[in-house]
């Protein structure tokens, strides 16, 4: 999917849409207290990947997942369809992670805007973008887990994409392959995102800003300010608005 250009930019309101409430901008003691809770966060996530928690907890949970009962012992809450429907292998390497799931792609497809997120950015900017993201083919990638827990983050993300969590991906890879230091931060690939190997995550060519934004004013930026390539690609997706 993506890496190599950054176009450093803050932005205007998420997305509004019909079915959720219209994003507000935090007055500024709301937005520092915003990027403290969202920097924990995402040092948490950080130092649960490097140690290998991560893996572990993963591993726990897709084992744990598929012998799941109708309702989660513990949680006051109805197990969701999604996870009746989709237990297999296919649904679970999309929900670990982008690079896991890579190899199912043709490369050529491989290749889409993603936008990184924090659970801990406001839920309506979460909801717009990812009902954005649905809209053009665009991704929401997620670093790490709610109290180290699987399932309760599959559950939030699922309360918050609804119908659309066709893109909505835990991939703490794609923050490090693309230095992301504040969330949300946009990328759009100008190469395909390949697998990862034993000798690391490759990244790809891309453009990246980061701000309070939507997807489009990022390619719209894109469209004016890159290059022949990075123009012509934003392009195409911008096309997508109208189809």
């Amino acid at each position: 999917m993506l890496r190599i250009l950054m176009v450093v930019v803050m932005l205007s309101p998420a997305l509004a849409t019909a079915e959720t409430p219209k994003y507000q901008e935090p007055d500024e003691a709301a937005i520092k207290q915003q990027k403290t809770v969202i920097q924990d966060a995402m040092k948490d996530a950080d130092r649960i990947m490097k140690d290998g928690t991560l893996d572990k907890l993963l591993g726990q949970e897709r084992a744990k997942l598929n012998g799941l009962q109708g309702n989660m012992p513990g949680l006051n809450i109805q197990m969701p369809e999604y996870l009746e429907d989709e237990r297999d292998d296919r649904y679970m390497a999309k929900a670990l992670a982008a690079g896991k799931a890579i190899d199912e792609v043709p490369p050529q497809e491989a290749k889409y805007p993603i936008v990184l997120v924090s659970l801990s950015m406001p839920e309506s900017q979460i909801k717009n973008l990812i009902a954005e993201g649905y809209k053009i083919g665009a991704a929401i990638a997620v670093r790490g887990l709610i109290d180290d827990d699987f399932e309760t983050t599959l559950v939030k993300l699922k309360q918050l994409a609804g119908e659309m969590d066709g893109g909505v991906l835990i991939d703490p890879t794609l923050f490090r392959r693309f230095d992301a230091k504040a969330a949300p931060t946009f990328v759009l690939p100008l190469e395909p995102l390949q697998q990862c190997t034993d000798q690391g995550c490759p990244t790809p060519k891309h453009v990246k800003a980061t701000g309070s934004a939507t997807f489009k004013y990022f390619l719209d930026l894109v469209e004016r300010t890159g290059d022949e390539n990075e123009k012509a690609e934003a392009k195409a997706w911008l096309a997508k608005y109208g189809e």
